[in-house]
């Protein structure tokens, strides 16, 4: 706790700072230019790279995050509820309060 408040303003500030201008400056440029051909193929490649990163991210965090029968059954019945289109924020709250009530150490 070096400096307090102002600091912890400070660090998320300096954080946040640069992705919001970053994304807002590629927004602005993708309104003006998104009916470009280059363009429009630019973001039709990089969406099956976004995907693969998800799904390795998926991977990689499934060993740890899955680690018996009852997370299992959790991760299973997310994927049956996201495929009928609840909504991640329901399954969200549902897990955490099924965590609180059953899998409480």
């Amino acid at each position: 706790q070096t400096a307090g408040f102002p600091g912890a303003a400070a660090g998320l500030f300096g954080l946040l700072l640069p992705s919001t201008v970053f994304m807002l400056a590629f927004a602005g440029l993708l309104s003006r230019y998104g009916d470009h051909p280059r363009v429009a193929g630019a973001l039709s490649a990089m969406r099956p790279v976004v995907v693969a990163m998800l799904a390795w991210v998926a991977v990689e965090l499934l060993p740890s995050s899955v680690g018996g029968w009852s997370t299992g059954a959790l991760a299973v019945g997310a994927l049956v509820l996201l495929a009928l289109k609840v909504h991640p924020a329901w399954l969200i709250g549902g897990a955490a309060v099924i965590g609180a009530t059953f899998l409480a150490r």
